[in-house]
């Protein structure tokens, strides 16, 4: 009896330690692209919140009850909150982050994209304001930043997507990153990070241990963007390079 417990006890541990595989991709929503600078919306909101909602529910995109959230909807708000001159001169989903909008699904919510589907119109948010329902989540955290060892940055990520949980990252966007057309995001040789250009927002929604000694699956928000409507993978590494902050949130 106790060599059988001991066998059970070693499997039980090996089993533990063995390479994993998770997608959300089944729940995740793929058929629109961001609109201009909008991906402090886009990623925590039509990615993470679709596809967070989604999983929950067992949702996938064949399903009649399958939801979109829209991002326009945060996105506009964000804007209207901007003073006058700012907003006249400023396009929607400048100047703001994935913080900013994690808190505006916080405080305010949004709502579906049927019942927002634009991209950005202050005047029409504030009238959804008033007339739908929004759904709000509870609360969200930042799990990782550049500082945060890398070992322990990405546990935090596996851990959350272990548990159906998306996690959004702002990055700092490179030139290769957004020219990827293949499955895997391939970083150049010698290439540093103060080469990067510009700020921007992902949602990370898999990883598999087994590729490139693990990879992270990214939606990024443009269809055309890795080989698969807008999907790649991202060596452990080679994302937290990337990444200067990551989020999860909870429904």
């Amino acid at each position: 009896m106790k060599f059988a417990l001991l066998i059970t006890s070693f499997l039980t541990v090996i089993s533990a330690t063995q390479a994993q595989t998770v997608t959300l991709r089944p729940h995740c929503p793929d058929k629109e692209g961001q609109w201009r600078a909008t991906c402090a919306s886009y990623a925590p909101v039509y990615t993470a919140l679709s596809t967070q909602y989604n999983a929950a529910k067992g949702y996938r995109q064949s399903d009649p009850d399958f939801r979109i959230f829209s991002y326009g909807f945060v996105a506009s708000k964000m804007k209207a909150s901007k003073p006058f001159f700012q907003r006249l001169f400023n396009r929607c989903g400048k100047h703001v982050t994935a913080d900013m909008a994690l808190h505006v699904l916080q405080q305010t919510g949004t709502v579906t994209q049927q019942q927002f589907p634009h991209n950005c119109d202050c005047a029409k948010q504030k009238q959804a304001q008033r007339n739908q329902p929004l759904f709000r989540i509870a609360s969200y955290k930042e799990i990782g930043d550049i500082n945060t060892p890398s070992a322990t940055h990405i546990s935090a990520i596996k851990s959350s997507l272990d548990q159906k949980v998306p996690v959004v990252t702002a990055i700092l966007q490179t030139g290769f990153f957004i020219s990827n057309r293949e499955k895997l995001v391939q970083f150049p040789e010698g290439y540093t990070m103060e080469n990067a250009s510009a700020n921007h927002v992902v949602c990370i929604v898999g990883y598999d241990d087994h590729l490139e000694g693990g990879a992270f699956l990214v939606k990024n928000n443009y269809t055309n963007w890795g080989n698969d409507q807008g999907f790649a993978w991202v060596k452990y590494a080679d994302m937290l390079k990337l990444i200067r902050h990551s989020f999860n949130m909870t429904l």
